[in-house]
Parts: structure tokens; sequence; C-alpha cells
């Protein structure tokens, strides 16, 4: 995880993408342990881990961090850049600067992703994606190693980073950093759901079905990248989520989706939206907020434009609010719709 960043310096990390291809390539070869260790991650999907899946290769070490079955930092022995190396050679971060809150974040003991965001050294989505990138490259590290061993320690650990990634978006990370991954993964039907999503890829429930991508807009389009997007961060405690059309209620994302629901949200945040113009109140704001029964709560926002309303069902024991409000479902629509 971040917080477990060492100081190797600026050692040029081994490019695993930009190996030379061969003319025929033998992923057998090139990758000997995707299936035996991406698998796990794959199957992992379906339990909330805490813990630690450790891969040994000889002498070669790799552990893959979990909280909540989400993964939150991938440490490979044969990987030579560290995370400060990767962000000075990727971001505009000067090394100095980055240097300096890697060294008070080790006297604190703070979160080194969460202090560079905090101090504005860089912004929030260019640090989670280049923490998405450089533990993907440790991945791709650990899955090009022969005749490795997996297994899996539990742990309850403390982890004070407000980031982290569904295995499968890492996994699909890898898989977009190397071709040669990508097709080896076309081998287990288990990958290759991963990488031919329907939508809701982070999700242990597909609630979405497919629409053919050639009768979709552009606007549809990030409006189930949307979607996908929230499943994969959220995880299992997003239970439903939806993008409907304000007129009508209306799903955007799936046609064939009942229209019950969406049609009374719609209605109630037109309801809404009148009787405070009429009473002399402010306007509706950005999110309507719920709760239900069995600690859930419903959000319905209106962040995705005039004529839509983005629905979601949470589980609030795996899920606060403000974790919702503040940090997911801002990023996914900053980095889907603008």
């Amino acid at each position: 995880m971040a917080s477990l960043h060492d100081s190797k310096g600026d050692a040029t990390v081994r490019s695993v993408s930009t190996r030379a291809a061969k003319a025929v390539p033998d992923l057998r070869v090139e990758f000997p342990g995707a299936g035996k260790c991406l698998l796990p991650l794959a199957r992992g999907l379906r339990d909330d881990f805490d813990g630690d899946l450790v891969f040994q290769s000889g002498a070669r070490t790799g552990r893959l961090f979990f909280l909540h079955g989400r993964i939150v930092w991938v440490a490979a022995s044969t990987l030579t850049e560290s995370f400060l190396g990767y962000l000075v050679r990727t971001t505009p971060a000067g090394a100095d600067e980055l240097r300096a809150v890697l060294t008070q974040c080790k006297a604190s003991g703070h979160n080194f992703t969460e202090a560079i965001i905090a101090r504005r050294v860089l912004k929030r989505d260019t640090v989670r994606t280049a923490l998405l990138n450089y533990v993907a490259q440790a991945l791709l590290e650990i899955v090009s190693w022969r005749d490795v061993a997996v297994r899996r320690l539990r742990k309850n650990r403390v982890y004070t980073g407000t980031i982290s990634f569904a295995p499968s978006l890492v996994i699909r990370a890898a898989a977009a950093a190397n071709v040669e991954l990508a097709s080896c993964l076309q081998k287990f039907p288990e990958l290759a759901k991963i990488l031919h999503p329907s939508f809701a890829e982070g999700s242990t429930q597909t609630r979405i079905s497919a629409v053919p991508r050639q009768a979709q807009s552009a606007k549809i389009d990030r409006m189930r990248a949307l979607v996908a997007r929230l499943y994969d961060d959220c995880g299992k405690a997003l239970h439903y989520c939806d993008v409907i059309r304000r007129r009508d209620g209306g799903s955007v994302v799936d046609p064939h989706a009942p229209k019950a629901v969406g049609t009374v949200l719609a209605q109630v945040c037109d309801y809404l939206d009148h009787s405070l113009s009429e009473s002399g109140f402010p306007a509706l704001g950005r999110h309507v907020v719920a709760d239900l029964a069995d600690d859930q709560f419903l959000v319905v926002s209106t962040g995705v434009g005039d004529d839509h309303l983005l629905t979601m069902v949470c589980d609030g024991a795996g899920l606060s609010l403000g974790m919702l409000l503040n940090c997911f479902l801002p990023e996914a629509l900053e980095e889907t719709l603008r």
C-alpha cells in the first residue's frame, strides 16, 4: 500500500509492456504464472478478503494487500522502481517535493498518497491513476514468474488511505499495458469475463444487460462507463446503480430495465424541485439522500446532466455516505463524464 513505499530512489524499472515481441510469442512462456496468480483474484471478487495474497517463485516474492476485498497495494521483489520514482517519472511533481513528503510521512506514519493530495502536490485523480498503473506493473512482474506458489494470509490491518481498487480493475489495467497478457488471459473464461464485462465489472452481481455498442451514443457510452466505475470502486456495498431519464424514469444504461422505480424517483425529484421553488427555499442541490431499512441508503444525483439522474442503493455497513459523496462519486464523474 502507499504507506509501505520504500525509498529506493529513481532506479529505472524494466518495462514489461515494451518487451520485444516475438514473431510467434509463446504466451505460456511469456506469462507462465498468469492463470495461477490471477484466477485467485477473479475468484476473490466473491469474498471480502482482508489480508495478503502471497506469491513465491524461488527467491522472488510478491504480495497483494487487500482490505475488504479491494487491493490497496501490490509489491513485487523484481520491480526495481519505487512508487516515488514512478511519480517523478510520470507526473509533473518534483522529486525534491515528493521526497520531502515521503520523509515526513515516514516520521509521522501518515499515508503517502493522502499526504500528496492533502498538500496539493498532485490532484487526487492523478495520484489514483498513477497508483493504479504502478500496482498493475507490479502485477505484470508477478505473472511473468515461473512455478509460482500462492497462499492467502488473513490479516486485520488498518489502512489510512482512501484509494483502493477492485481486483478486476487492476487485472484490466495490467492487460491494457501488455497486449500479450491480454491475449493470454483469453484462455481462461473467468479472466476473459473481466476483460470483456457487461457493465458492472467490479460487482459480484451483473445487474445491467448489454446493449449493442454500435447503437450507443457517446453520451450513453460515458454513462455506462460511469456505472461500471462506481461498481468497481464501491464493490459489494453498491447494491444497485443506474442512470435514468428525468422525463419518464427509463434507464439510459439498460433499455430493458423496469421503469417503476425510476419513474417514482424522477417524480419525487421533480416534486421536490417544484415545492422548494414555490416555498422560496433554495433549489435542489446535487444529491437527494434517503435512509433505508437494513442500514442501506439511497442516493439520487443530478450530477450527470439536467435531463438525467444517477440512482444508487448502497449498504451503509460497507460504504459510508461521506466516502461515496466526497470520494468515489466525484472521481467517477470527473473521469467518465467531464
